[in-house]
């Protein structure tokens, strides 16, 4: 395991193994995090790894689905990147960060090891209904207080911090688009779903912030 560094101290990448390592260790029980952006994760992406959007609030959010001690892998562009990830995790009491893949995404893929996507839809053809499967149920993964302002009509509201814990209230047999304000916080959320199993699930792009500026019926 890489030598842990404290707040106070200078932040250090983590060592960078080739993809078979953090791939063993993934089948293993370890988290991959998916630094990259959302579209790039939905595009293709190591199978159940957690997209995480790049900026200040990655410790935050893993915080919320990787319990404290789960060893963590990194999916970044370099060791700088490895290295302020591990900075950030440390904040939350991730201290266990054995490595970041070696070669990216791309040195995954030409290993032949595990990917999937995950389709995005646009919140007006979401809103329309314009492409989609029948008999979807949206889930709302933001803040009450964000609920409580406005939300679509008929979706499901399990705030983001709590999905893990409330698995079972997500139908496992039909299209589930998740929703945030943007689209970063439903990628993860869409990540935590399919990492669980569940299936046909795809990330509404754009979240809120573009529904209503389409005149939607929210409430």
């Amino acid at each position: 395991r890489a030598r842990v560094f404290g707040p106070a101290a200078a932040p250090a990448a983590p060592p960078a193994p080739t993809p078979a390592a953090p791939a063993d260790a993934a089948r293993s029980g370890a988290w991959i995090l998916d630094l990259r952006s959302t579209t790039e994760h939905a595009d293709g992406h190591p199978r159940g790894s957690l997209a995480i959007a790049p900026g200040p609030k990655i410790g935050y959010w893993a915080a919320w689905i990787v319990s404290a001690g789960s060893p963590i892998i990194l999916l970044t562009e370099n060791a700088q990147g490895a290295a302020e990830v591990r900075r950030q995790l440390l904040t939350v009491g991730l201290d266990d960060v054995p490595g970041w893949i070696a070669g990216g995404f791309e040195a995954w893929r030409a290993a032949g090891l595990p990917i999937s996507t995950t389709p995005l839809i646009a919140a007006i053809d979401l809103r329309r209904g314009q492409g989609l499967p029948s008999g979807l149920t949206i889930v709302d993964v933001r803040s009450p207080r964000e609920w409580a302002r406005d939300h679509v009509p008929g979706a499901m509201h399990i705030p983001l911090q709590e999905l893990s814990s409330r698995l079972g209230e997500v139908p496992r047999h039909q299209p589930i688009p998740t929703m945030c304000e943007g689209g970063s916080r439903s990628a993860l959320a869409a990540s935590v779903l399919e990492r669980a199993g569940i299936e046909n699930v795809m990330n509404v792009a754009g979240g809120m912030s573009v529904w209503g500026t389409n005149e939607s019926p929210a409430v």
